[in-house]
């Protein structure tokens, strides 16, 4: 595997096929219309995968989503085993179906693992439930974070949010420490995502740091067989 940095999408495909790559893997791929793809798989939550349906700055969407209607597989992402309310799956199919006509739906779940921050990949911490967390990010969704760890039987204490793709600084982990002191707490828990702007970081102010590794699990045998079997004709072609 090579990794391509470029501001020009194009021009970085176009390199890695002189360079003897054989697939061009491209995350945020669809918003790139110069690039003809052979495959285009789209991930949505779950629940509310269109939010309010708006584009940006009304809501969280680059695109309609209409735009959806090119996709090949649509993979629909549990954050956690949330429980969905009756006839919510089958809401969520039929509009997914009209909107990306022959696409295949499916589906996996996360499971939340939390790990020492000093020992990459990380250990799993005690099962001491349930932990007293702070819940430190730089996300576009932090809700969806806080709500990951109450239900892996977590008790979230407070949360210190901060803008996504955030570049962390020692004033801005000198005030998360000064609230580990006034409110006491097992455990600051951050995101992989976060972990990695946290260089060396083991503990914030008088306690520990996380980091809560999601697991993703195809929700059956089949799903995850579907996909092979498409990347695998891909590969072929």
């Amino acid at each position: 595997v090579a990794v391509y940095l470029s501001a020009d999408r194009p021009a970085a495909v176009r390199q890695a096929a002189e360079d003897g790559r054989r697939i061009a893997l491209l995350d945020d791929g669809m918003q790139h219309r110069r690039i003809i793809r052979r495959l285009e798989i789209v991930t949505l939550p779950a629940v509310r995968p269109f939010a309010n349906r708006r584009l940006l700055p009304r809501g969280p969407l680059r695109e309609p989503p209409a735009a959806i209607a090119g996709a090949d597989l649509v993979v629909l992402a549990y954050a956690t085993a949330r429980p969905t309310r009756p006839g919510e799956r089958e809401e969520q199919e039929e509009e997914i179906r009209r909107l990306a006509a022959g696409a295949s739906i499916l589906r996996w779940r996360g499971a939340l693992r939390l790990c020492a921050a000093e020992a990459p990949p990380g250990a799993p911490l005690p099962a001491a439930a349930p932990l007293r967390v702070g819940a430190l990010s730089g996300i576009g969704r932090p809700e969806s974070f806080r709500a990951s760890l109450e239900e892996a039987g977590c008790e979230v204490v407070w949360e210190a949010a901060f803008p996504d793709h955030h570049r962390f600084r020692p004033r801005d982990l000198r005030r998360v420490a000064a609230r580990a002191r006034s409110e006491p707490v097992d455990v600051v828990v951050t995101t992989q995502k976060d972990a990695v702007r946290l260089p060396g970081v083991a503990a914030i102010g008088p306690v520990p740091l996380a980091v809560a590794r999601l697991e993703l699990l195809w929700e059956s045998e089949e799903a995850e067989r579907a996909l092979r079997v498409r990347l695998r004709a891909l590969v072929e072609r």
